[in-house]
């Protein structure tokens, strides 16, 4: 199963919740992670000016995610109902990226439900779909 990883979901998991990580973890043992290269700047300015981590922590974290997690160069955007365009460069590369799911807590994108054959889920309502 291919599951695009939102930045929020991501910033989560590797800093603040055990719930995020453990869905992280669960996802990298049995199925694709997708995530964009849009997410990775966000995520590391995230984990830089937000939570302050080191730099060789920030390096080690998105190497980690580079080498585990495929990631989409998708520079192209298609016209998606939403109010931030950085969220919607990073539809749309979950959209190139043929994902299944895309998991996320930001509210608007949650709010859209589904784009395509692409279910937009919360992770705790993914994770109930996992089982």
């Amino acid at each position: 199963m291919k599951v695009f990883l939102d930045t929020n979901v991501l910033v989560s998991a590797f800093s603040s919740t055990k719930f995020c990580s453990g869905l992280f973890v669960r996802l990298l043992e049995s199925h694709e992670i997708l995530i964009s290269t849009e997410v990775l700047r966000e995520l590391e300015r995230i984990l830089r000016t937000k939570i302050s981590l080191p730099e060789e922590a920030i390096h080690t974290t998105i190497q980690f995610l580079m080498d585990r997690a495929n990631v989409i160069h998708q520079n192209a955007q298609i016209d998606i109902s939403i109010d931030d365009q950085d969220d919607a460069l990073i539809l749309t590369a979950a959209i190139a990226g043929e994902a299944e799911y895309f998991v996320t807590g930001d509210k608007e994108i949650l709010n859209l439900n589904k784009i395509g054959r692409m279910k937009i889920m919360s992770p705790r309502e993914f994770s109930d779909r996992l089982g």
